[in-house]
């Protein structure tokens, strides 16, 4: 070899890393991943959905309506599923912190939305609420959420409330808010909605 020639070391191309894992250490990964990225989509589109509603009912409420049916007409998300999923997407602030502890589907997340974000992050930290959570570990934890708040509402002794209906018609928006009204009542222990001809009464703790 001539004194002006330098050698070259030929280095060979590196192993392409294989998307298959070849054990359980790297499966569980893999997995774990997957897993954990199915709620984040759910977020995601949530998110989206949501904000596509604000941005387009800001131009014109049609635009929205308009994109609603074409998700819905075209088998992407049915309106039904929609409604959740704004609901989710309404929530998103309480729950992007919690990600990885959400269980995948968004009947559970939809059922968690009732949660405020301090009670999302505490049943974390009880280990309450993990990906593994099952529908009806969901319904007793918010259960017993509501169970809580409910005491102190009691504890309050609620005065008699009485709703009379006027003669004048309801708008659908109070309707609406009126329903609203009466199934958060309803839930409310201590306390009586009898609905009558004349009315509505909310009787409280301290009825005579």
């Amino acid at each position: 070899m001539a004194d002006d020639e330098q050698a070259v070391e030929i280095i060979a191309p590196a192993e392409p890393v294989p998307d298959t894992p070849n054990d359980v250490k790297g499966w569980k990964a893999k997995i774990a991943a997957s897993w954990k990225a199915a709620s984040e989509g759910i977020l995601r589109v949530s998110k989206d959905l949501f904000d596509a509603k604000a941005a387009l009912n800001a131009k014109d409420r049609k635009l929205w309506l308009n994109l609603s049916k074409q998700l819905n007409d075209e088998r992407v998300i049915s309106e039904q599923v929609q409604k959740k999923l704004l609901v989710i997407g309404g929530k998103y602030h309480n729950f992007k912190d919690v990600i990885g502890a959400l269980p995948p589907r968004y009947n559970a997340i939809y059922q968690l939305s009732e949660l405020t974000k301090p009670q999302l992050e505490k049943a974390v930290q009880n280990k309450k609420l993990t990906p593994t959570t099952e529908d009806r570990e969901i319904a007793f934890l918010i259960d017993s959420k509501r169970g809580a708040a409910s005491q102190v509402v009691s504890d309050t002794n609620i005065p008699l409330v009485r709703v009379v209906q006027t003669r004048k018609r309801l708008s659908p928006e109070s309707k609406a808010a009126i329903i609203r009204a009466s199934k958060q009542l309803r839930k409310i222990e201590g306390v009586d909605l009898r609905l009558t001809t004349e009315g509505a009464n909310l009787i409280g703790e301290d009825e005579d």
